[in-house]
Parts: structure tokens; sequence; C-alpha cells
């Protein structure tokens, strides 16, 4: 028997309910493609890794899987992050400008009661996390009950050489979102508009133990190529991650504005 096996004994409810929590979040059964969505609940919650997101779920409206339920989150804790949230808002017909973060939360709260409809192409990660990019909103429910994704049904799987290049391209952003994410919950300091040959160059100036990782962080040094920078070979809990020489963090200044959530005219 393990080490740990009285302390994960005791764990066994909460296992339980965790497993079944990411069964039904994460394996739908739902393939890659082109779906006719309706959003049927979208709010603010924490990460398992204590960061903010904005947690959605979306209901296929058509085709083949309709009425299954597509779940996927828009972490929001870092720059670019946000800024995929505010797209998202600006999609659904919110107003963008002017706001403040404490704002955020209002706005989620009013998309979700108008329980938009649109179309979207839901992609999978290499660990295999959903992600439904916006491609065109529908109009409202007419009096008829009908609305536009009900004349065009738009469940279908792209071309497979379209793709495997889309997917191939969607890989490299989601792994260059996760390793942005990582910088901002380990206080590294990079720019919104770097790519990941930029951060590299920045990661060489910190020291990365496996030893000193997670599981998953350990995953995403492996997805994006990153595994050169490790020191060593065990796997423990992670500790932030320690620089090699010291230097002055740089200070970030929140914008703040003042305006009233609203939605376009």
């Amino acid at each position: 028997m393990g080490t740990y096996a009285k302390r994960l004994s005791a764990m066994q409810n909460n296992f339980e309910t965790a497993q079944s929590d990411y069964k039904d979040a994460f394996t739908s059964g739902v393939p890659a493609g082109v779906y006719a969505f309706k959003l049927s609940r979208f709010e603010m919650g924490e990460t398992s890794n204590n960061t903010l997101a904005m947690f959605r779920e979306q209901v296929i409206t058509e085709g083949e899987h309709k009425g299954e339920t597509v779940f996927d989150m828009l972490a929001i804790e870092s720059d670019f992050g946000m800024k995929k949230c505010l797209t998202f808002y600006d999609q659904m017909g919110y107003e963008i400008e002017g706001l403040k973060a404490t704002d955020i939360e209002e706005i989620a709260e009013a998309i979700a009661a108008d329980e938009p409809s649109y179309k979207g192409r839901l992609r999978y990660s290499k660990g295999g996390f959903p992600n439904v990019s916006i491609m065109e909103v529908y109009e409202n429910e007419d009096d008829s009950g009908e609305s536009p994704a009900d004349e065009a049904p738009v469940d279908e799987a792209p071309a497979e050489e379209e793709a495997t290049q889309e997917e191939s391209v969607n890989d490299v952003d989601e792994v260059l979102d996760r390793v942005k994410e990582f910088c901002t919950i380990r206080g590294i300091p990079v720019q919104d508009d770097d790519d990941m040959d930029a951060i590299t160059e920045v990661f060489k100036d910190y020291t990365f133990k496996k030893s000193e990782l997670d599981i998953d962080e350990i995953q995403l040094f492996e997805d994006a190529g990153l595994t050169d920078l490790f020191e060593d070979e065990e796997v423990k809990d992670a500790p932030p991650a320690k620089k090699k020489d010291a230097a002055k963090k740089k200070d970030i200044q929140e914008k703040t504005t003042s305006s009233r959530v609203r939605k376009k005219k």
C-alpha cells in the first residue's frame, strides 16, 4: 500500500465527485467540428489552480449531436485570457470600452440571461480540453420559435485537410495561451504579444525543476517543447519558480474608468 493510502482513502467522496464532474464536463463525446449552440450557463468561478475563469455550458441545437452539452472556460487572470473574454462579450453585443474589471461578472450575468445562440467551431487541446470559437451570432428566436440555426443546420466536421491545418494552428495557440497563464500564476513577466521564442528567452533566466512542478505543468513544458530547461527528473508538488538572478518586478498598474455595463445599440 502506498505511503499516502490512508489520506487518499479519506478523500474518496471528493474523488468520486470530481471524477463525475470531469466525466460530465470534458468527456461528452462530441467530435471537433462546427455546430449551432445555445448558451445555457455562463458564470465566474475558480479553476483547480484557484485562478478566476468564466465557465460556459453550450447546448448543441441542431444535427446528430442535438441536445448534447459542451463545456469550456475562458481564463481571465492574464492579459491574453482577459482579451479572449472581452472578445466574447463584444461578440455577444456588449460594449467593452470604458469597463472596469468589477463589471466583468455583471456582464456575464446579463449574457447568461440573454441565452444567445451562435455558430461555433469546437476544438480540443492535446490534453483533451474543449474550446468553442464563435463564428457567427444568431438573432434571437422570432415569434415562430425558429432561429437561423433551425433553417441551416451546421453540425458538420471540417474537411480532413482543413481540419488538420486548423487544429495544428489551434494547438500552437492553445499551448501559448497555457504558457502565458503559467507565467501569470508564477509571476514571470512576459508581454501580451510575446511568442513562444520570446517566452523561451525569458524562461532561460529562471530555474525549473521537475521536482518543483506538478503533473499538468510538466505536461505543459512537454507540449511547449521546453523540457530542455529542466534541471532534474523527479515530480513533486510545485512551489513558485525561482529566478536565478534577482531582478525588480515590473509594476502593473490597473487602468480604471467610470462606465456602466451596457449593450450595443
